[in-house]
């Protein structure tokens, strides 16, 4: 079986990510809704429109979210 490895990098806000995505590909992200500076969502449209094909998995820890459902 062969093995696949990833390298993660961890940044503390959607601005900042967006920054690093002018320097470096990526395949994924893990957005988190509930981000300081740029939210999430913000975040999310900022890339969309930069067209960047990379798969995102959004979450958030907030139930009563509107963006849920």
């Amino acid at each position: 079986m062969e093995k696949i490895a990833f390298e993660v990098a961890t940044v503390s806000n959607g601005l900042e990510r967006l920054e690093v995505l002018n320097t470096e590909s990526v395949y994924g992200i893990l957005l988190d809704l509930e981000m300081p500076i740029m939210d999430g969502l913000a975040m999310l449209n900022r890339l969309r429109q930069k067209s960047e094909a990379v798969l995102v998995i959004v979450l958030t820890t907030d139930p009563t979210r509107s963006t849920i459902g």
